[in-house]
């Protein structure tokens, strides 16, 4: 698949234009640059944890999508699925 346009949100997100050319690229925001480039993607694999813990939880609590005032998301229908990082293992 091949994206012809982007899109700019107001905020939000952990990307970082970490090597300064105007775009954030796939690994930026999750791999660590120099001069912490042992620490590789280690802190960004722990947020992403972080992440899917308070996704789950935000499902839990319920949303309500179309407004209607009822819950749409089944919390005891909550799967993972992933490869290579974090999910393969």
């Amino acid at each position: 698949m091949r994206f012809t346009s982007s899109v700019t949100f107001p905020a939000g997100g952990r990307g970082v234009d970490q090597n300064h050319d105007g775009q954030i690229g796939t690994s930026e925001g999750l791999e660590a640059s120099s001069p912490r480039r042992l620490q590789l993607v280690r802190e960004g694999v722990l947020q992403t944890v972080a992440d899917l813990v308070q996704l789950v939880r935000v499902i839990q609590t319920g949303v309500d999508i179309d407004d209607d005032g009822r819950s749409d998301l089944d919390p005891s229908r909550i799967y993972w699925l992933g490869q290579s990082q974090p999910g393969g293992a």
